[in-house]
């Protein structure tokens, strides 16, 4: 079985008790605006780029909140990614109006803060980042769906 490695940027969006939350199309579940980092880029210019390529607006990268493992098998093989997260700003959208999807597959979604868990998010632990903020204290995470061993 092949196993696939992923390097991803995760942009937490927050626009007055608002996330913004991205869904493939035909899908349940959600997840944080953001995508694959390429070989020689930077993690936050790959950050911008995928906000860009999918929403059409301009981005400010923030604090760095942490990093989210996790993996799953599908019929291409076994898929282990890593999503480095930070806090973001968009301009000039907010969540008065839709964000609208440059990509064909993907629809965004402004989820409110106190219910956004509904959303089902994948990797789950970035639903416990959001709800704990650890960007309001300064903290930085990490969180794993992969059993971990040796420790």
């Amino acid at each position: 079985m092949a196993v696939i490695f992923h390097a991803i940027a995760r942009a937490i969006i927050i626009s007055g008790n608002k996330v913004l939350l991205a869904r493939a199309k035909g899908q349940d579940n959600t997840f944080l605006p953001g995508g694959h980092i390429e070989a020689g880029e930077g993690t936050t210019t790959a950050l911008q780029r995928e906000i860009r390529e999918e929403t059409g607006a301009e981005s400010e990268v923030g604090s760095y909140i942490g990093a989210v493992e996790s993996d799953w098998n599908d019929k291409v093989g076994r898929h282990h990614e890593i999503n480095h997260i930070f806090l973001c700003q968009l301009f000039p959208i907010n969540s008065s109006e839709p964000v609208h999807s440059r990509e064909s597959h993907l629809d965004f979604v402004w989820a409110d803060l106190d219910f956004f868990e509904k959303y089902n998010i994948l990797p789950s632990p970035i639903a416990e980042i959001i709800n704990s903020r650890p960007w309001e204290n300064g903290r930085t995470v990490w969180q794993s769906t992969i059993k971990q061993s040796g420790l």
